[in-house]
């Protein structure tokens, strides 16, 4: 990555995470029906499968660095061990997130089939 793509990929993730945390608020202590879980779902699947491609992409970026920048670490020992261990980290947690993304996945395909006939009348006996 280019000294130039520094700060638009920040501000790329900066959006990301400020969409994430917005998401997150709005759906706390909220009724979900199952067909806008069933969206909601669908495009959460797919922020999760493009953040597997950024870790993977920062994991193999951070190991190219090695033959592209002077690196070096505060207390002197060899850079190179930790970016190794760090693009290793990175693609753990991707394979990690890629899993999730199957529970998800799976959940989704769970509600596909919910849908509700508007909201129940206060008091109304609910059976399971």
């Amino acid at each position: 990555m280019d000294d130039d793509a520094q700060p638009m990929t920040r501000r790329q993730a900066e959006r990301a995470a400020e969409g994430m945390r917005a998401l997150a608020h709005l759906t706390l202590g909220q009724p979900a029906p199952a067909p806008e879980v069933f969206a909601l779902l669908g495009e959460t699947g797919l922020m999760l499968v493009r953040t597997s491609d950024v870790l993977r992409n920062l994991g193999n970026g951070v190991r190219m660095s090695l033959t592209t920048h002077h690196l070096v670490e505060d207390d002197g020992s060899d850079p190179g061990r930790n970016t190794v261990r760090a693009q290793a980290l990175l693609q753990q947690a991707a394979s990690l997130i890629a899993e999730a993304t199957q529970q998800l996945w799976d959940a989704q395909t769970t509600l596909a089939g919910q849908g509700h006939n508007g909201t129940r009348a206060s008091g109304e006996e609910i059976a399971f």
